[in-house]
């Protein structure tokens, strides 16, 4: 039986969403959010978060857009230039909807926020090669 690793949260991003290609050419945005879970004594969290193979949305995803996100924490584990083992969680976002969207040059003809194809992710098919940890 498989454990359940699912999170959900909204925030603002840091942020500028940057966008890479892994070695086999699979685009991963990278971008970090911060989550207000409370009032304003309740500290804010801070989170890291990679985004497969949505590429546009790289224009969409700017610093200080709320947004509300689902996905599982993954983990990476590596040993850094002194033999320290390190890790870090990230969360990788399935699905990401946009509170203010905002109008690119090339979207400026319409209202709609993207396609559903755009932000309703499938990360069960990403192989464990693509890994972008």
């Amino acid at each position: 039986m498989y454990d359940h690793n699912c999170i959900s949260m909204t925030g603002r991003l840091t942020r500028d969403a940057e966008l890479v290609y892994t070695k086999n050419q699979k685009a991963i945005l990278n971008f970090s959010i911060a989550n207000q879970p409370g009032n304003k004594e309740t500290p804010t969290g801070f989170y890291d978060c990679v985004l497969w193979e949505r590429p546009k949305l790289e224009e969409h995803l700017k610093k200080g857009s709320k947004i509300f996100l689902t996905g599982y924490l993954n983990r990476d584990q590596w040993k850094d230039k002194d033999g320290k083992n390190r890790n870090r969680v990230k969360i990788v976002v399935r699905e990401i909807h946009f509170f203010d969207w905002k109008k690119s040059s090339e979207t400026a003809q319409s209202t709609q926020a993207p396609d559903e194809e755009l932000y309703n992710l499938d990360a069960e098919n990403i192989g464990q090669d693509e890994n972008p940890f």
